[in-house]
């Protein structure tokens, strides 16, 4: 194969690859989203199919009408346990240092 061959060859790769990763991901942006400009989602995946890689460029510029809501991850400071003081914690806050035996006081 000549070396124009080859070019002809990766351009076609490359715009495929383009069209199906666009389109992929303004399908599954259409599938998550309640609601989307002009109300009719089935006219927007017709659009997106229909026209390679315009359909989802327009889609993804005029579509859209609402945030998707993600749910906010629950506050966890440390694997397993609570802030609360009264979390059924025994331990001693401030324990005392432990003297030896044999140690004296120098009092």
């Amino acid at each position: 194969m000549t070396w124009q061959r080859w070019l002809v060859a990766f351009m076609i790769v490359l715009f495929a690859t383009t069209q199906y990763v666009l389109a992929l991901y303004a399908m599954r942006d259409l599938a998550r989203r309640p609601s989307v400009r002009g109300g009719s989602k089935v006219t927007w995946a017709l659009l997106i199919l229909s026209l390679p890689v315009a359909g989802p460029l327009i889609y993804t510029s005029v579509g859209p009408t609402s945030f998707i809501g993600r749910p906010w991850p629950p506050f966890r400071p440390y694997p397993g346990r609570s802030l609360r003081r009264d979390d059924g914690d025994e331990r001693d806050p401030d324990p005392e240092p432990e003297q030896t035996p044999g140690a004296r006081d120098a009092d």
